[in-house]
């Protein structure tokens, strides 16, 4: 299991985290998610001992990452791939990590194959994509079949198929009794992929429950509506007390019915291309939990 206990950071005097807790159980995948700046990555370089924190502790399996004998068998981790070194080949990436554990070659050749790098073992990093670094990232955190992984937006860079070769492979991962903690901007994804979720905002836990639950308990009655002037049906709705959080090209509008809007919208004289009654989502929760306007969900990482 891996715990954070009381964990604050500063740089400076800008909180990173404050008072974080919580625990990513065995078996489970356990989202980390949070706008810009809300310490998800500081949160994964304490754990990881990159960091030490102004109080409070991280933990894997009861002790500090530091005093882990072993350390790539009891926990892989990728928090970017940027580290690694681009005037060598993915073997001898792998090679060089894979001596200091005694790990076989054997085992090299077969995580490249894989994350499908085979084809590309003998080729510079330099030459790669993100998404093929990103691969090749993620093989380094399994070389040592760890017991925990810690993958800070594994995804960014791959395409649809490696996307769904991720979440598949975790997924079976954790059925082994393993654990994995996860950041992700993809929060459609990332409600696929995760058991649990834990909502960072300006470094505090604002929400830590099994996604399941945290769906259900945040569920209420709303509609998704696209328009020809949707900025106007949205200041028309809140004339009425209906609050509207614009997404993408329209609103999701909550404690309403479609026929409500509609009678807005026609004595607006608003125009309505689309009305579709939903139920929340890991991005709506996310949402509302951390005041982010919406407009643009790339922003959130």
């Amino acid at each position: 299991m891996i715990e954070f206990k009381s964990v604050s950071h500063y740089y400076g005097e800008t909180p990173a985290l404050n008072d974080v807790s919580f625990t990513v159980p065995d078996g489970s995948i356990t989202g980390l998610v949070g706008p810009n700046g809300a310490g998800k990555t500081t949160a994964m370089k304490i754990l990881m001992g990159i960091i030490r924190p102004c109080k409070g502790s991280a933990a894997i399996d009861g002790k500090p990452f530091r005093d882990t004998f072993l350390p790539m068998s009891k926990v892989g981790a990728l928090i970017t791939p940027e580290w690694i070194p681009r005037d060598r080949t993915a073997m001898n990436v792998l090679c060089g990590l894979a001596l200091t554990h005694g790990i076989p070659r054997q085992r090299c050749r077969d995580l490249l194959g894989l994350v499908g790098l085979g084809d590309v073992a003998n080729r510079q990093v330099r030459t790669f994509s993100l998404g093929m670094r990103q691969r090749l990232g993620i093989a380094t955190a399994l070389l040592g079949e760890p017991t925990h992984l810690v993958l800070d937006e594994p995804v960014n860079g791959l395409d649809p198929e490696g996307v769904v070769w991720v979440r598949q492979f975790l997924k079976d991962y954790v059925n082994e009794g393993r654990s994995v903690l996860l950041s992700s901007h993809l929060m459609s994804e990332l409600q696929n992929t995760a058991d649990r979720v834990v909502i960072l905002s300006e470094g505090r836990v604002v929400a830590d429950d099994a996604m399941n639950s945290l769906l259900a308990s945040a569920s209420d009655e709303s509609v998704y509506v696209e328009a020809d002037d949707i900025e106007r049906l949205i200041k028309l709705l809140g004339l009425e007390g209906y609050a509207a959080l614009p997404r993408e090209r329209g609103a999701v509008v909550s404690g309403v019915t479609a026929r409500q809007i509609s009678a807005v919208a026609l004595r607006g004289g608003v125009l309505l291309d689309r009305l579709e009654p939903r139920q929340d989502t890991l991005e709506d929760v996310f949402f509302g939990l951390t005041g982010e306007d919406g407009r643009d969900a790339r922003a959130v990482v």
